[in-house]
């Protein structure tokens, strides 16, 4: 993936934490996981979509963390090699023809498969759970923790330079204590 798909997935992860209550930085991770099964920019972003309702339908809405999407994303993913069984015993189905194009389809053919699969019963779940009390609180928490990102970023150059002036003045301030 070059820098402008790299942009396009960092974009994608972005507005999904704006509409819904999953994290940038787990959105991130999603991303990442899929370009280990999809090549194309295209299809991972559109992915992105079907995992969140994936998650939200499978969790029953609740905060996740990064690991526990990424784990989604990877259930999701394995459908590309053959790894069907874990969908069906969660109630979905996938047709022989589905199978085909998963097994020799394009990304886009095997994301549109995907997609069709699982918003049959879970399409727009990420955004209605993400509307209920709990979801507006983690929305409220996820921006905080960008704000506090962007505000140590900044700070950051600041306080180590403190605290390695506090460290390197740490006998002279224990000899005073001591006094």
């Amino acid at each position: 993936i070059d820098d402008s798909g790299i942009q396009k997935i960092l974009d994608k992860a972005s507005q999904i934490q704006q509409t819904t209550m999953y994290s940038d930085d787990a959105m991130t991770g999603a991303a990442a996981e899929l370009a280990t099964y999809f090549e194309d920019t295209e299809a991972i972003t559109r992915m992105m979509d079907t995992v969140i309702d994936y998650a939200a339908g499978m969790s029953g809405g609740v905060e996740l963390s990064t690991e526990e999407i990424i784990d989604y994303t990877t259930n999701l993913a394995k459908m590309t090699t053959g790894a069907y069984d874990a969908m069906t015993k969660k109630g979905f189905e996938v047709t022989d023809a589905q199978k085909k194009i998963l097994e020799t389809g394009t990304d886009m053919e095997k994301v549109a498969v995907i997609e069709s699969i699982i918003q049959e019963n879970r399409e727009g779940m990420a955004l209605a759970m993400s509307n209920t009390p709990t979801g507006q609180l983690t929305r409220m928490k996820n921006s905080f923790g960008d704000i506090s990102e962007m505000i140590g970023d900044k700070l950051s150059p600041g306080v180590t330079s403190l605290f390695r002036m506090l460290n390197n003045k740490m006998p002279t301030i224990s000899k005073l204590l001591e006094g």
